[in-house]
């Protein structure tokens, strides 16, 4: 179910007016490199970046097992040989870390699939158990002349930690950031943290980037100060 979901997701994507703002990401890559999906979740995401960036190479991380098999099978389906999947989830340390998918009414919901945290004790749904790694410590990502131009990341409010462990990374690389933020604390914490690196946060008004200014969204990027 998950594989064919996946199939129809990505085929329709460009026509959910809620997923313009991803297109205009991809309006904005404009180099080959490197290219990070952090909550790759079942590669619709992915897919769209590999066609597009046929000579970059998209690093999709998802930890859930069977996100992560569908990912596979999407990536191999459609021939995207310049996909790299990687297993794992992404924080401010390495080793492992507690994850839940929700199962709501019955429904397995893979797409909002988060990091335990102690509130978490009696939302209903499947706990795993998950490796986790610093994006710092991913050599491959400081042994190479490519850049990584861009970064989407969507992990349900962990942002702020997956960020932590990748400071050296943003600061040698400087890539476009792409993420959903809640109108809450976290928000105003990740905002905060990545104007520390010297980034600028920007929302998309009538397809353009401007200044974020307390506009009514989740969709921010964060672009390097010039």
């Amino acid at each position: 179910y998950l594989f064919v979901f996946a199939l129809f997701t990505f085929a329709k994507l460009k026509f959910d007016k809620n997923e313009k703002d991803f297109f205009k990401l991809l309006s904005l890559i404009n180099s080959d490199g490197i290219i990070l999906d952090i909550g790759a979740n079942i590669g619709v995401m992915t897919a769209h970046f590999a066609r597009k960036f046929k000579n970059s190479t998209v690093y999709s991380f998802e930890p859930i097992p069977g996100n992560f098999e569908t990912l596979n099978r999407v990536a191999k389906f459609l021939n995207l040989k310049n996909v790299h999947p990687v297993q794992c989830a992404l924080s401010n340390y390495n080793g492992s870390i507690n994850m839940i998918m929700p199962v709501i009414n019955q429904a397995k919901k893979q797409g909002l699939s988060h990091v335990v945290h102690n509130n978490d004790n009696t939302e209903p749904g499947d706990i795993f158990e998950v490796p986790v790694k610093k994006l710092d410590n991913f050599t491959e990502f400081f042994n190479t002349q490519k850049r990584v131009t861009a970064i989407k990341i969507d992990v349900e409010g962990h942002e702020l930690n997956v960020f932590k462990g990748a400071i050296n990374l943003v600061n040698k690389h400087k890539p476009i950031i792409y993420c959903e933020l809640w109108p809450n604390q976290q928000r105003a914490q990740m905002i905060s943290f990545m104007q520390t690196l010297n980034y600028i946060p920007k929302v998309v008004v009538k397809n353009q980037l401007h200044d974020f200014e307390n506009q009514n969204t989740q969709n921010f990027f964060f672009v390097p100060a010039q």
